[in-house]
């Protein structure tokens, strides 16, 4: 589920525009299990909901990408160290965007 499309707020659908365009990969034909998941749930959103969890997501990924790329970068053996560490800036970067969207989200209703 794209949060250019399902974002309620242009601030958040810029944020899914920069994180589609900026990862270059390819996406895979088939999703694992896991995202399939998470899709036709945030498919039945919408509005505030939808940022929320599409954020909460977001913050939960790039902390595990960031961890992962720094193990790697840390080992320093170039052929993946190098790689790891260039990308690092950027997951860092995102992770702070999402949690300063996140921040600015008003209060869950309980």
């Amino acid at each position: 589920m794209s949060a250019q499309q399902k974002g309620s707020s242009e601030a958040l659908r810029e944020f899914g525009a920069t994180l589609a365009t900026s990862m270059q990969m390819m996406p895979p034909t088939e999703p694992k299990a896991e995202a399939r998941e998470e899709h036709d749930k945030l498919a039945k959103l919408s509005g505030i909901e939808f940022d929320r969890e599409f954020l909460k997501g977001t913050v939960e990924d790039h902390e595990k990408d960031i961890a992962m790329f720094q193990a790697v970068a840390d080992a320093k053996n170039g052929a993946a160290s190098d790689p790891a560490a260039k990308q690092l800036p950027m997951l860092k970067k995102h992770l702070d965007i999402a949690q300063a969207l996140q921040k600015g989200m008003p209060p869950a209703n309980l």
